[in-house]
C-alpha cells in the first residue's frame, strides 16, 4: 500500500545539519523556569521526552532576546551565570536521544510581561512596541526608539550565536500572534510614518534585519 507521506520518517539534511526524520517538535514552554530565566529540572526532562519520542528536532520555547521584555520566560544572558549552563545542559539531553536541540527566540514586544506572574509587576513595567498607543488592559505602550530597535536586532544575533554556543542546532524566529515581529508586520499595530512603517516593504523591514543579524552571528 502507498503511504501518503513516504518521507516524514526520512532523515533530511538543512544547512549542514542532518535531522533523523521530518518530524519537529514545536515549541512549548516549560513550567519551572527560574526567577532569573534559566530552564529548571522539569522543563529539560519534558524537552528530553520529546526527543526520546522520536522528534527530528526538539525546540526549546521561548528565549526573550533583549531585557526591554520583561516576561517571566527564558534568558540567554552572560549575566545570568546559570543561563548558559541550563541551557547547554537542555541541549545535551536532547540530543542524547537522537534529537537535534533548536530554540525560539521571541520578544513580546507592547505585550511584554504577559507571563509575569506577579500582575501587580506587570503593570509597573515600561512596555515598548512599534508605535505610542494603549493597550485595551489600559497599559501604556512606548514607541520604539531607531536606537532601541537596533539594540534589539543586535540582540537576536547575540543570543543566537550563545545559542549555538550551548550545543543547539537550529533557531526559530517567533514571528506570530501579537508578539513583536508580528506587531511590526501589522498595520493595525504598526502606524509609524518612518522607514519601519507604511508600506509592506517597511513593515517587514524588522524582520528582514532580525533574520541578517542571526545569520551573521551563526554563520
Amino acid at each position: 500500500m502507498e503511504r501518503k507521506y513516504p518521507h516524514l520518517t526520512s532523515p533530511i539534511t538543512v544547512a549542514g545539519v542532518t535531522f533523523r526524520n521530518r518530524m519537529f517538535s514545536a515549541p512549548m514552554g516549560g513550567t519551572d523556569i527560574t526567577n532569573d530565566g534559566c530552564i529548571g529540572p522539569k522543563s529539560t526532562a519534558f524537552y528530553e521526552l520529546r526527543s526520546k519520542g522520536g522528534a527530528g528536532a526538539v525546540t526549546v520555547s521561548e528565549c526573550m532576546v533583549h531585557e526591554s521584555d520583561g516576561s517571566h520566560a527564558y534568558r540567554l544572558n552572560p549575566a545570568i551565570l546559570n543561563s548558559l549552563a541550563c541551557a547547554t545542559y537542555t541541549a545535551d539531553a536532547i540530543r542524547r536521544h537522537g534529537g537535534m536541540p533548536s530554540l525560539e527566540l521571541s520578544h513580546s514586544g507592547m505585550f511584554a510581561g504577559t507571563y509575569m506572574t506577579d500582575k501587580t509587576k506587570q503593570k509597573t513595567m515600561k512596555q515598548w512596541g512599534p508605535m505610542d498607543t494603549v493597550r485595551p488592559d489600559g497599559v501604556e505602550v512606548q514607541g520604539m526608539t531607531k536606537d532601541m530597535i537596533d539594540e534589539i536586532v543586535k540582540s537576536y544575533g547575540d543570543v543566537a550565536a550563545m545559542a549555538k554556543r550551548a550545543g543547539f542546532e537550529m533557531i526559530m524566529i517567533h514571528g506570530g500572534h501579537g508578539w513583536l515581529i508580528n506587531q511590526f508586520l501589522s498595520p493595525l499595530f504598526n502606524q509609524r510614518t518612518d522607514e519601519y512603517g507604511g508600506s509592506l516593504e517597511n513593515r517587514c523591514r524588522l524582520a528582514k534585519e532580525i533574520l541578517t543579524s542571526v545569520r551573521e552571528a551563526v554563520g
